[in-house]
């Protein structure tokens, strides 16, 4: 019996001010949830939920990669 858990969850959440074009509220909020399972080979799959209710400005995709691996140094902190 493998002793991994078969579901894992961790959420972040990141704040930053509000566009200049004030197209998204003055404070935005991104929360980042990071989930983890076993598939049916017992494999380990993962993927992120990104969920916003603000709006979130990103100006290239470097700021995208800078956010998951914010998420992926906070989740090897917590194994």
């Amino acid at each position: 019996m493998n002793d991994k858990p078969k579901f894992e969850k961790h959420s972040i959440v990141f704040y930053q001010k509000g566009n200049l074009n004030e197209s998204t509220k003055q404070i935005e909020s991104l929360t980042v949830k990071s989930e983890t399972y076993l598939d049916d080979n017992g494999e380990e799959k993962s993927y992120y939920v990104f969920r916003s209710e603000t709006g979130w400005t990103v100006h290239n995709m470097t700021n995208i990669q800078e956010v998951l691996d914010i998420v992926d140094r906070e989740i090897d902190k917590q194994q």
